[in-house]
């Protein structure tokens, strides 16, 4: 594998954080082994009747306000923790507050709601009540996240044998790209790891899994990455079930 490794007893003294809507949990490490959050117990606060979609998205705009995609009738429903309806907006089209593929939602600034139309290769920007902010060109980018006004996803390169996946980065106001990370593109087949999967921080860092069940971190898109011990991770070991039924399976042969 095309990365670096982080060793063990490196590993034991990695400090994990794991974050929630509201909450940030902070483990401190220690030379013996990681010391992992206590597991967070979510309550239920509200239940909100939805409109049908296959587009299954998220985007909780403000503490009280989600919003969530009407694939059937090209529409974009903001709804209320206390059930009401904030805003419903959008149509079939092509122009200024239309859509012909809503393909994701984002949280973005100032309480406000980004939609990704992956057929229109446009991003555009709400507030909750369906007031169009701005819009920009967003060629064959799939959005994973918005972090400020940087969308980061990745782009289908096929100028090769073979369609590559090349995690991306662009301005959410002009539309223009700000990164790309062609090397961990070229690594990720050789290094098993998982582009669609990935997440980027506000300072340029790129993190996936890989089929190790490692993070492989990228502090610059042209350095090699650093694999991780995931926080998840948990050796598996075989059963006396699995034992039983490999021994069957020697005999047997």
């Amino acid at each position: 594998m095309a990365v670096k490794r982080a060793t063990r007893d490196a590993l034991t003294c990695q400090a994990i954080v794991a974050v929630t809507s509201a909450t940030a949990a902070v483990a401190a490490c220690s030379d013996e082994q990681p010391a992992f959050p206590d597991a967070l117990q979510p309550a239920p606060i509200a239940s909100i009747n939805a409109p049908l979609s296959f587009v299954d998205d998220i985007a909780l705009v403000t503490d009280t306000v989600a919003c969530v995609a009407d694939s059937y009738e090209f529409q974009v429903h903001c709804l209320s923790s206390s059930g009401g309806t904030v805003g419903i907006f959008g149509r079939s089209g092509e122009g200024p507050g239309e859509f012909r593929g809503v393909g994701r939602l984002e949280r973005a600034d100032g309480g406000n709601v980004a939609v990704l139309d992956i057929r229109l290769d446009r991003a555009t920007v709400f507030s909750t009540d369906g007031t169009l902010l701005w819009e920009a060109s967003a060629p064959g980018i799939y959005m994973r996240e918005l972090v400020g006004e940087h969308v980061y996803g990745y782009t289908r390169d096929r100028s090769a044998d073979d369609v590559v996946s090349v995690p991306t980065g662009l301005d959410l106001r002009s539309g223009e790209v700000v990164w790309t990370g062609h090397t961990i593109a070229r690594l990720a087949e050789d290094a098993c790891i998982v582009i669609g999967g990935g997440a980027m921080s506000p300072d340029g860092t790129w993190v996936s899994w890989n089929c190790n069940q490692e993070l492989v971190v990228f502090d610059d898109s042209d350095g090699l990455g650093d694999a991780r011990l995931s926080p998840a991770y948990s050796p598996e070991f075989p059963n006396d079930r699995d034992v039983d039924e490999y021994l069957e399976g020697v005999r047997n042969t």
